[in-house]
């Protein structure tokens, strides 16, 4: 069965998980992305999990979900032959993606001006903390410093208290979804007009994307919004539960929580209702209601009385779930290293496509493969490189 990105391919240069999850968009959707590694290899193959705590290469949970569906190939690309062997990859390409630091690859011969002449319809998608200028462009960043330069953190947590970043690695997920929506849309560009595209992507400008109501608050009203004092979720007998109560649902929920008692204690207009949904006129309530209830149970009983909530789930309830079972969306994939294991699937459904997942490769698994296929250098060339030592 086809699927939309057949016979594309794509080069992937970097580390960490921006362009990883950028090409692993694209790799789930038919394209041939080709992983070009260090000899010591994509520093998040030494990132965990590890089965058994003990590090390994080939068993990094975090790489080998980001690089299914791919192939890797070594070159060295501070060495002429590799830097040979680079270009007449892209050559054939049709995308290349890459984070590393501004000018990194440009000094190198490999930028996109260089790619270009030989491929000049080619997408090349660069990814950086704060872009190819601008006065921070050349500054270091990590998750949480980019979380925070981009205004996310100011609105994360109880504004009693310091602010917070949200749990993983949102801000890489987060830009990596953008790079890929940019460069699939440049590469139709490519295809429909013959032209070529270089796309630009800030982490910081993507965290900044995603708050943009805020923006627009400060744009028409000088208005700037600070954390606010939160509601911590509610305990149930196995964890928490907790509730998203608008005024127009506030009566279903004083139904749900006090039952019978609910007719008579009703206020009488919206706006009074509003005002005790917001002062917690039922916090006492609402603890004698979950406290022996499963946070499930609780979640069913709020949904089945038309009242948004949710439980605080753990990864054990994503695994078990009934709806991701039913969708079928949880995939397992035998790895030669790392055996048997569970990754989350694509999160999208196209009519007609079905998609496919392959393990992760090895470090170099592919070099002689792909430099056989895909270039015109000579075999003793290929085999040169292909015997590159890795880490």
């Amino acid at each position: 069965m086809s699927r939309p990105l057949d016979g594309v391919v794509v080069l992937e240069m970097g580390e960490g998980i921006s362009a990883a999850y950028c090409t692993s968009v694209m790799a789930t959707l038919g394209a041939d992305v080709i992983k070009i590694e260090a000899s010591s290899g994509d520093p998040s193959r030494r990132l965990g999990p590890f089965p058994e705590d003990i590090l390994h290469l080939e068993k990094s949970g975090l790489f080998l979900y980001l690089n299914r569906n791919k192939r890797s190939v070594v070159l060295d690309l501070d060495d002429a032959a590799g830097q040979d062997a680079l270009r007449a990859l892209s050559s054939r390409s049709s995308i290349v993606v890459e984070n590393f630091a501004p000018g990194y690859l440009a000094e190198r011969g490999l930028g996109y001006e260089a790619l270009s002449r030989d491929q000049q319809t080619l997408v090349m998608t660069s990814i950086t903390p704060f872009g190819q200028d601008g006065p921070y462009r050349d500054y270091r960043a990590t998750e949480i410093t980019v979380f925070a330069l981009g205004g996310y953190m100011s609105l994360i947590g109880d504004r009693s208290r310091a602010p917070l970043k949200f749990g993983g690695s949102v801000a890489q997920y987060t830009t990596g979804l953008y790079a890929s929506t940019a460069t699939l849309t440049a590469l139709h560009l490519a295809e429909e007009a013959g032209m070529g595209q270089y796309i630009d992507i800030s982490v910081m400008e993507s965290m900044t994307s995603d708050h943009s109501q805020d923006t627009m608050d400060y744009s028409y009203r000088g208005f700037v919004r600070e954390r606010e004092s939160s509601r911590v979720p509610i305990p149930c007998a196995d964890g928490f539960i907790s509730f998203s109560v608008q005024a127009h649902r506030y009566e279903d929920f004083r139904r749900l929580i006090l039952g019978d008692r609910a007719e008579a204690e009703e206020a009488d207009d919206a706006v009074a209702r509003d005002q005790m949904r917001m002062e917690g006129d039922l916090d006492t309530e609402i603890l004698q209601w979950s406290y022996d209830k499963s946070k499930y149970e609780a979640y069913l009983l709020a949904q089945d009385a038309h009242v948004p909530a949710a439980f605080v789930a753990d990864m054990s309830d994503l695994v078990e779930s009934p709806q991701y079972a039913a969708r079928e969306y949880f995939v397992e994939i035998d790895h030669p290293e790392a055996g048997t294991q569970l990754y989350p699937g694509f999160p999208a459904r196209l009519t007609g496509a079905d998609w496919q997942y392959s393990a992760a490769p090895l470090l170099g698994e592919h070099t002689e493969e792909v430099l056989s296929e895909l270039t015109e250098l000579s075999a003793g060339m290929v085999a040169e490189l292909a015997a590159t030592e890795v880490a």
